[in-house]
Order: C-alpha cells, then structure tokens, then sequence
C-alpha cells in the first residue's frame, strides 16, 4: 500500500528556485537528459533480469548511482519507464528546453525524478538534528537547491530524510506532496 504523502511545507525560496516558475522555466540541458536515459536504459535492462543475487548487487548499484530510482520503479510501469528513457534519449540530442515544455507534453516526472534524486544524494550530509547547520555544510552549488531559511518550518520536519526531500521539492515546483506524488507516477504520453 503506498505511504500518504506529507503535509506541504511553508513556501520558501531557494537561491536556484527563488520560486516555482523559475523550476519551471530552466532548462533541462543535454547532459541532464542523458544522464535520465542512462538510468533508464540501465534500469529497464536490469529490471527484466530474473529474480537473484545479481539482479539485487544491480539494483542495489544502481541506487547509489541514482538515489530514488529504485522507489520509481516501484511505482511506475515498466512501459511508462521505457517510454521516459526514450524522450530521455531524444532530448540528450536536441536543445535544452524549459521544463515547463517537458512538463507540458506530459513528461514532467522526468525533470522531477532527476532532481529528486539529487536532493537524496545531498541527504547523506543532512544528517543531525538542526537542519539549518546541516545544509550550510553542502557546497555553495547544491545548497542553492535548498531553501535559504527553514525557521519557519515545523520543527518535527526539520529531520534530513526522503520525505522531507519529497516535500521541499513539491513546495519549490508549486505542488503539494500528493500532487507532486502523482507527477512522479504519470503515466507516459502516446507519442
């Protein structure tokens, strides 16, 4: 049974996401799309492999490499996850383009993935009780990804963790929790 999502956090701006439309509006480069379409392709491969050890070592190689995958396939049907590997694929051979047109041809869960997944590498140095602190210890780049204040945060959500990730990231794209968990599960457009 999936997990409820989290309450919505107070909107806060980040240096790179002062706010949701500007998420919306940066591109997603080349290099980003090829980075999806690696995972994509990876996983697509390793998730027809039978049941087994070395099916698990890959799955398990492949969270490392890219945080939360691992939860996407869970949730998304393996034709939809082909089909996100592939317009991955094209778009790491085209132009960048906003994420806004991603998502208005219906393959916004792409961009959203990607970033999710690099706010979960970041959870490995959130650790302790003041969030504040911890994210101050990220390097100036990836901190710009993350809210400048959290004082006015629950404190019971001030804890580094995947929901917590979830939840900034719904709150800087302009969804709630339950939105951005839909978003995540979108089925692939026809093409």
């Amino acid at each position: 049974m999936p997990r409820a999502p989290s309450p919505p956090l107070p909107p806060t701006p980040a240096d790179h996401w002062p706010e949701p439309a500007a998420y919306w509006a940066h591109p997603l480069d080349p290099d980003a799309c090829r980075e999806a379409a690696a995972k994509y392709g990876r996983l697509g491969t390793i998730a027809r492999w039978p049941d087994g050890p070395a099916r698990t070592r890959a799955l398990r190689a492949a969270a490392l490499q890219w945080p939360g995958c691992l939860r996407e396939c869970q949730i998304v049907a393996p034709d939809d996850y082909a089909a996100r590997g592939t317009r991955a694929e094209l778009g790491a051979r085209s132009p960048a383009v906003p994420r806004e047109q991603w998502r208005a041809e219906g393959w916004g869960a792409v961009p959203l993935w990607l970033d999710l997944s690099a706010l979960f590498r970041d959870l490995a140095r959130l650790r302790g009780p003041d969030l504040a602190a911890a994210l101050d210890r990220l390097d100036p780049v990836r901190r710009g990804f993350w809210p400048r204040d959290v004082a006015g945060w629950p404190a019971e959500r001030c804890r580094a963790s995947a929901r917590l990730a979830e939840a900034w990231l719904a709150a800087a794209v302009g969804l709630t929790p339950a939105e951005l968990a839909l978003a995540l599960r979108a089925p692939a457009p026809a093409w």
